[in-house]
C-alpha cells in the first residue's frame, strides 16, 4: 500500500481527489449525457494515468528501499539521505501533477454543462450522504443526543 511513503501523502490525498473526478465522470457517464467519443477519450486517459501512478509509485517505493539501504551502513551519509528524500519528494509532486493534469485534460473534455451538472454530482454525493443524517455536523461520538440510542 502507499503506507511507509512517509512523505508527501497530504499532497496525495489532494492528488487522488482531483484524480477521482475522471472516475466520476465515467461513472455518471449516462447521467452527464457524455458521447461515446467523450467516454473512449476519458476511458484512454484514466488508462494513460493509471499507468503513470503505477510506475511513480514503483519508483517511490524502490526509493525507498534504497533509503533503508543507505540508514544500514555503519556509517551514514546525510548527503546521500538527503539527495534520496529530495528525490521522493519529486517523484511525489509528479505523482500528485500527473493526476491533477489527467482531471483538467478529463475536464476539458467536457461541455460547460456536463461540467456542471458533474460538479454537482461531485459535492452532492460528498455532501448529500451527510446531510441526509439528522444534526451530523459537531456531533461526536459520546454524546447522548441525537444519535438514536436507547439507554
Amino acid at each position: 500500500g502507499m503506507n511507509g511513503l512517509g512523505m508527501g501523502t497530504g499532497g496525495m490525498g489532494m492528488g487522488m481527489m482531483w484524480g477521482n473526478n475522471l472516475t466520476v465522470y465515467l461513472s455518471y457517464a449516462d447521467e452527464l449525457g457524455l458521447s461515446v467519443d467523450q467516454v473512449r477519450k476519458l476511458k484512454e486517459r484514466q488508462r494513460a494515468l493509471n499507468k503513470e501512478i503505477i510506475d511513480l509509485r514503483a519508483k517511490m517505493q524502490t526509493a525507498q528501499i534504497e533509503l533503508q539501504e543507505l540508514f544500514d551502513q555503519d556509517k551514514i551519509d546525510m548527503n546521500a539521505v538527503e539527495k534520496k528524500i529530495r528525490a521522493n519528494q519529486e517523484l511525489s509532486a509528479a505523482l500528485l501533477l500527473s493526476s491533477i493534469r489527467a482531471n483538467v485534460d478529463a475536464r476539458n473534455t467536457l461541455t460547460p454543462e456536463q461540467r456542471k451538472a458533474a460538479q454537482q454530482l461531485i459535492t452532492g454525493g460528498m455532501m448529500g450522504s451527510e446531510q441526509t443524517i439528522p444534526g451530523k455536523e459537531g456531533v461526536s461520538p459520546n454524546t447522548s443526543g441525537h444519535t438514536g440510542h436507547s439507554h
